[in-house]
């Protein structure tokens, strides 16, 4: 039997999405609950620069919030 291949491209697109979703949600699941030495080594920054970007992020997202 011969599967369109319409129907074979949808099928590894939805499977690629749900690889793609695990990985997001492991991600979402080390930035909550890892400690900040897990998440500078799994994302590969330095401890003192990951600092750095959540201090601005934290002032971004304020003044952000302060504008609206």
């Amino acid at each position: 039997m011969k599967i369109k291949e319409e129907t074979f491209m949808q099928t590894i697109g939805i499977i690629l999405t749900f690889i793609v979703a695990i990985e997001h949600i492991g991600i979402c699941f080390l930035e909550i609950f890892g400690s900040p030495e897990m998440q500078a080594k799994a994302f590969d920054i330095l401890l003192s620069k990951r600092l750095h970007i959540f201090q601005w992020l934290i002032k971004v997202f304020t003044t952000a919030c302060l504008d609206f």
